[in-house]
């Protein structure tokens, strides 16, 4: 891990990144569909239901490596309240998204589908 004050990592230490957020999504992604390829075949099954366990796993390592997000109760119940409206809200965004609607219509034969 590079040190804060060795200038090398230093826009790492600012705050809020939203460029390493894209990334880190985008890497996310192809992990999950690298993952869900069946060799051989060229064709990519997702697992809904697992794969949403998975990223809850590592979602849940992540969230408490941050001491201020869950050294208490209260704490982490406020943090998990405002996990939920971003969750919800990003669901609402994907429902509502022409291209993801039409992804989903292409892979679920009529938008139906998953299970998650």
């Amino acid at each position: 891990m590079t040190a804060p004050g060795d200038g090398k990592g230093a826009g790492a230490f600012k705050g809020y990144d939203a460029a390493f957020e894209s990334a880190m999504s985008a890497a996310v992604t192809k992990a999950i569909i690298e993952t869900s390829k069946v060799p051989g075949s060229g064709v990519v099954i997702l697992r809904t239901a697992e794969t949403a366990s998975a990223l809850t796993t590592a979602l849940a390592g992540m969230l408490s490596m941050s001491l201020g997000a869950t050294d208490s109760k209260p704490v982490t119940s406020k943090m998990l309240r405002e996990l939920r409206k971003r969750l919800d809200r990003r669901i609402a965004l994907m429902r509502s998204d022409a291209a993801f609607q039409d992804f989903m219509s292409r892979v679920f034969h009529g938008g139906t589908g998953g299970n998650a």
